[in-house]
């Protein structure tokens, strides 16, 4: 074929036509960083992410549109381009800090957070004043305040209610629900009776559950319909790791914080006893997977507790990133969990820690729905901080590092319901965004490089020195 005769058919069939025009007003091109898209998928160089609004109109590459003239571009051009984190395990507890710890999140590349445990006069209406601009923050969900038993760890706390029936627990239920909350939490020491009535009252009512368990164990649980557990250390009934002819003795093996339950001594015969490949971790993984049950580890409360003696760990958490004067608060004594433990106690909690990894990956492999979490408030969870440690961990724990991006980002947008919304750079989605100065595919512990923070299209300049 001539060469004219060449150009007129390339013409005809549209092969000619060059980039694609993207009309639009005051459009914002992010264009030629590597994009971690959040689906799994492998990373795309020199990209385009092009974003009307608060929402993503296309996702291509480099050189595939042309823009109109007033469309501001950036050039991303040795950058990295993720999804907006989440910490689906921050407790708002203190409406004195709240803004600060808010705004620290942001700051990290947390676009997304669940507090759990959350007093009804706070959760419900921080998470409108935030959905109206009112405060800054990421986007919030919130549970009502924990259901446990009578004279529970928390008694009295305005986070957390006292339900001894399976008839109160259903009011309690319908009473949160009303109050409108996102989840309803339920604790370590209920029973699997009341468990399973107050999982069917919140689910009669389109409201997802989530348990810190203990009494009630995870398979249970998992075959009752619960949307998601927490913690997956002492935090975690630990005892269903076991052989059941154990079990008996390490039933309270699950909450070193829950004094006088919790046994210290009890480390290294169940160190001796579990198997992490033994048909009872298969029976846990088994039901958390076909029931789609999302499992939020916080490997970082443990890792906390566990090296509470060394003060090199502790400062490793940054608190001068806490709000208020939690900083001088958590410096003034030693961890308060561990404080009473023995050097021996302590040596063998530090050798068990390589067990929670175990438990981790096992259960990512198995394909369970696993989530980033951090728990703050608790004692050394410094905001951000935490949240980006526990994501070292869980590639510690042999996650690949391309697949711990997709949890702290698509797993927990699927858990919240809001796969449709966030979670993945993709057309239609929210423009919740993190920019990095450093591959984290190198080095996980690269995600802490931020450069910017889009939430809703909206840029944030991290304030805070990385």
């Amino acid at each position: 074929m001539a060469p004219l005769q060449a150009l007129l058919f390339l013409v005809a069939t549209g092969c000619a036509q060059g980039p694609e025009l993207i009309e639009g007003e005051n459009l914002l091109i992010l264009e030629g960083a590597t994009l971690i898209d959040g689906t799994g998928a492998a990373p795309r160089h020199a990209s385009a992410v092009i974003i009307d609004g608060s929402r993503i109109l296309r996702v291509g590459e480099a050189g595939d549109f042309r823009y109109p003239s007033d469309a501001m571009v950036i050039d991303l051009a040795d950058r990295w381009l993720l999804s907006g984190f989440m910490d689906l395990h921050f407790h708002i507890w203190d409406p004195e800090h709240q803004a600060e710890a808010l705004e620290t999140l942001l700051q990290f590349g947390i676009t997304t957070f669940r507090s759990p445990a959350t007093a009804l006069a706070i959760g419900p209406p921080l998470r409108g004043q935030i959905a109206a601009g009112e405060i800054l923050g990421p986007r919030m969900f919130a549970s009502g305040p924990l259901i446990d038993r009578p004279g529970s760890l928390w008694s009295g706390a305005p986070h957390a209610v006292e339900v001894a029936t399976a008839e109160e627990v259903r009011a309690e239920v319908r009473r949160q629900a009303e109050a409108g909350v996102d989840y309803v939490k339920f604790y370590a020491h209920l029973s699997p009776d009341i468990i399973r009535a107050g999982i069917e009252e919140a689910h009669a009512l389109g409201i997802k559950t989530i348990g810190h368990l203990g009494k009630t164990g995870w398979a249970e649980a998992a075959a009752m319909g619960i949307d998601a557990v927490t913690h997956s250390g002492t935090g975690a009934p630990t005892w269903e790791f076991v052989p059941l002819e154990e079990r008996p003795r390490f039933i309270d093996f699950y909450a070193p914080h829950q004094k006088p339950e919790f046994d210290p001594t009890l480390f290294r015969p169940w160190r001796e006893v579990v198997d992490l490949d033994g048909p009872e971790m298969a029976a846990v993984v088994s039901a958390l997977a076909k029931n789609r049950v999302e499992v939020n580890p916080t490997l970082v409360i443990s890792e906390v507790m566990f090296w509470g003696d060394e003060p090199e760990m502790l400062e490793a958490m940054e608190p001068e990133y806490a709000p208020g004067s939690l900083a001088s608060t958590w410096r003034a004594a030693p961890h308060p969990y561990t404080a009473s433990w023995s050097e021996e106690q302590l040596a063998e909690a530090k050798k068990v820690f390589s067990i929670n990894l175990g438990i981790v990956r096992r259960l990512h492999e198995a394909g369970v729905l696993i989530t980033t979490g951090s728990d703050f408030t608790l004692p050394w969870i410094t905001p951000g901080v935490s949240l980006h440690r526990e994501m070292w961990l869980l590639h510690k724990a042999g996650i690949p590092a391309l697949e711990v991006l997709t949890i702290a980002t698509r797993n927990g947008a699927e858990a919240l319901g809001i796969l449709d919304e966030v979670g993945t750079i993709e057309a239609g989605k929210r423009a919740d965004f993190v920019i990095l100065t450093a591959d984290p595919l190198e080095d996980i512990r690269n995600t802490r490089t931020i450069e910017a923070v889009y939430l809703g299209g909206e840029r944030i300049e991290p304030a805070i020195k990385r």
